[in-house]
């Protein structure tokens, strides 16, 4: 009780609210009694969980989703990749399972480095730098759970990330802004049924959640047809059709995770639309036009003292499109 109480001095909120915040989080607790158990033997674990209860609903919700967070801080310290790719991952035949084991490993390593920087050992560039790489191992695991699950040797298919994922910028919360690209035509239909498997394994809602919510309308034909394309088909379509938003949105992307050969002929593409001669003034009419438009429909007016960083005037949402434009 005396560790609870300074935890909630510390966070500055009225003790009441506070005291309904923990009532909700230690309701929705497994029955048995365990957790309780483990935070009488390790009052230290109090800090781990109580301080983010208060004070981050990102947290909190990855507390409520997986309970078993809590073990996670008195057990031996082991690597993503050990825990991806030994006992957790692949070492079951149970599909289903895999798939809840997969976003165990990935609600308990988000909360890890949440935790850290929540404490302030982290600087938030590293922050975007860790969640980046766990995003990328958790992919490469996905994509081999996926051909495992298919009984193919290699994936068909190169997943292209943009937006955070592809400028190393992940936050908390961020989805993920894929395209998946194969080879050519004639394996365009395995490639698909791929992307679609991998696209379960990835985002299909489980008792602990996603994986990752994930956006594939960037692909060319939108929200609509295939999830896969062709690298001819790709190409022609950033040189013949793409509109300059396209060309803008491929600033950042890159290969992220699938087949390595058709990530760098993407990459080959990729510097070829974007080094290729331009009318200066008609790219910088169409920048213009397009950040005209993100502000009409994207942007809002907020208070001075109001934190909002992201879709305010001015912020990062304005400012990583300019970056891109430059």
């Amino acid at each position: 009780l005396d560790a609870l109480g300074h935890e909630i001095v510390s966070s500055g909120l009225d003790t009441s609210e506070a005291v309904v915040l923990i009532d909700d989080y230690f309701r929705r607790l497994p029955p048995g009694g365990q957790y309780f158990r483990l935070l009488r033997d390790y009052p230290w674990l109090l800090e781990k969980l109580i301080a983010p209860v208060l004070l981050s609903p990102t947290m909190t919700s990855l507390l409520q989703q997986s309970p078993h967070i809590i073990d996670r801080y008195l057990e031996h310290q082991t690597s993503v990749d050990e825990e991806l790719d030994t006992t957790i991952v692949f070492s079951i035949s149970d599909y289903e399972q895999r798939l809840e084991n997969l976003r165990r490993v990935a609600n308990e390593e988000l909360y890890l480095r949440y935790s850290h920087f929540f404490e302030g050992n982290t600087p938030s560039r590293d922050l975007q730098e860790q969640l980046t790489q766990l995003a990328e191992q958790l992919l490469q695991a996905s994509v081999t759970l996926a051909c495992n699950e298919m009984q193919l040797d290699q994936p068909p298919v190169s997943v292209v990330g943009f937006g955070k994922l592809g400028t190393r910028g992940m936050m908390p919360k961020s989805d993920l802004d894929l395209v998946y690209l194969c080879q050519s035509m004639e394996e365009h239909v395995l490639a698909s049924q791929f992307a679609s498997r991998l696209n379960t394994v990835v985002n299909t809602p489980m008792r602990e959640g996603r994986v990752y919510e994930l956006d594939t309308r960037l692909r060319p034909s939108g929200q609509s047809g295939s999830v896969t394309i062709s690298l001819a088909s790709y190409r022609q379509h950033q040189f013949e059709r793409a509109h300059t938003w396209s060309h803008l949105a491929l600033v950042s992307a890159r290969a992220v995770a699938g087949d390595f050969d058709i990530g760098t002929q993407f990459h080959e593409i990729k510097a070829e639309i974007l080094c290729r001669p331009r009318d200066v003034q008609q790219f910088k009419y169409d920048c213009a036009k397009m950040l005209q438009r993100v502000r009409d429909q994207r942007i809002e007016a907020v208070a001075a003292d109001q934190f909002s960083v992201k879709l305010r005037p001015g912020g990062l949402f304005e400012l990583e499109y300019v970056l891109s434009c430059l």
